[in-house]
């Protein structure tokens, strides 16, 4: 059979396209040796029509994503008829139970694809295709999982790695994974519905030869490690970093703030790493407190100057708009980042995802959500008359909509002053 994977078009970016979509080069790359694949980058919705000769069409996303690709599985419904769309990822697996009564998706995925995706093939071929595949338990070993072919994306596919496009070493950049899942759990993140809070790790000698496959074929020097956390495991990240080290590569990878030791900075410096990113949300305690972040503004500023002593740049990622703010939030941060050792800042708006414990459990956390239209998610996005606007989801009940809306603005404002916010 004849499958496309598209990657939906993303305007809300500043470049689409850029990097690389490991999730669905897995699962085309399994489909490969029994069926015609191909991964096809959308710059419009309208480019599906373009594809008529495909049977099936799988998409993935985010829940930012999802607006897009059900305007586009409605277009296909109305005008390919006969195809059939397959839907998975996070915001699938969160949704299914709604998703499967939705009539332009044929088929939803729920969980890893890679245990599911040539059965749901296999079904087509069939006429026996079902409304919803779920996957009982996560893949245990994921050595076992293919590496996938990144000859099925033609154009970029590692991005910008570093701040302000840095390039250490002038050759290609590639989006690189070595583990699954996270141990936390965050109160706005949404990793528990596909990982079950439950990390795991390839083997190193599985990870090494696929380094050196890329490298070979790509002339890949510059890494993005898209983890959610590279150090969670500190005796295998150092064990890691030693074989990394090797390949004289420049990398960044993601961490939870109170792993970076000395020994962990020196030891991800010394293999090469540039840069990482910390999931810091807020300087303020009591946010903290809410979002379940099992951690303080004392502990990041520490991992953040234990981070910048080994060399390594620091990406702070912060929110504003959560549950838990007060009316002095915005301040509390301003005065905090003019103390930390940060390089760039990332800005996200709160938003009450799907699945998770804030969704599932508003009250908990001393807010109601106001709406659950995936439309209104992206205010860089979706705008009136050419204008960013920004109208709360939901409602936190320490502030009246008026201070919420006061405060992002404040705190927009104070991260552009710092000029280093990150504009991607």
């Amino acid at each position: 059979m004849k499958i496309a994977f598209i990657e939906n078009p993303t305007p809300w970016l500043v470049r689409q396209h850029v990097q690389v979509g490991l999730g669905i080069l897995y699962l085309a790359t399994i489909l490969e040796k029994h069926h015609e694949v191909r991964v096809v980058r959308l710059d419009k919705n309208e480019d599906i029509l373009k594809l008529k000769e495909y049977d099936i069409f799988c998409f993935t996303g985010t829940t930012l994503d999802y607006p897009i690709i059900y305007d586009i599985a409605k277009l296909m419904f109305c005008k390919m008829r006969g195809k059939k769309v397959f839907y998975g990822g996070n915001h699938a697996t969160a949704m299914w139970r709604e998703l499967q009564h939705v009539i332009y998706f044929d088929a939803i995925c729920v969980g890893e694809g890679e245990s599911l995706i040539l059965q749901m093939v296999e079904d087509v071929k069939k006429n026996k295709l079902q409304r919803v595949y779920k996957a009982d338990e996560l893949i245990k070993d994921i050595d076992t999982i293919p590496f996938p072919d990144r000859s099925l994306i033609e154009g970029s596919h590692g991005g910008d790695v570093f701040a302000y496009g840095k390039n250490y070493t002038g050759k290609g950049n590639e989006n690189f994974i070595t583990s699954r899942g996270c141990l936390f759990n965050c109160a706005f993140c949404a990793s528990e519905v596909m990982w079950h809070k439950k990390t795991r790790f390839r083997s190193v000698k599985n990870i090494v030869t696929e380094l050196e496959e890329i490298i070979d074929k790509y002339n890949t020097k510059q890494l993005r490690i898209c983890d959610d956390n590279l150090t969670t495991n500190r005796k295998r990240c150092i064990e890691l970093c030693k074989e990394i080290e090797k390949f004289s590569i420049a990398w960044r990878c993601s961490v939870r703030v109170e792993s970076l030791t000395p020994e962990i900075c020196e030891a991800i410096a010394k293999a090469g790493c540039k840069e990482v990113s910390i999931g810091i949300e807020s300087g303020d305690q009591r946010v903290l407190e809410f979002l379940n972040k099992k951690n303080s503004p004392k502990k990041v500023k520490e991992g953040c100057k234990t981070a910048h002593e080994a060399g390594i740049g620091v990406r702070a990622l912060f929110m504003i708009g959560t549950p838990g703010e007060r009316k002095d939030t915005p301040e509390i941060n301003k005065k905090y980042l003019e103390d930390l050792a940060y390089n760039i800042l990332t800005l996200a708006t709160f938003l009450p995802l799907p699945a998770t414990q804030i969704w599932n459990n508003p009250k908990k956390y001393n807010c109601e959500i106001i709406s659950k239209d995936f439309k209104l998610y992206n205010k860089d996005f979706y705008t009136s008359e050419g204008k960013r606007i920004y109208k709360p989801l939901i409602r936190n009940l320490f502030l009246t909509e008026e201070q919420q809306i006061d405060n992002v603005n404040r705190m927009e404002k104070f991260v552009i002053e710092t000029d280093k916010i990150n504009k991607g």
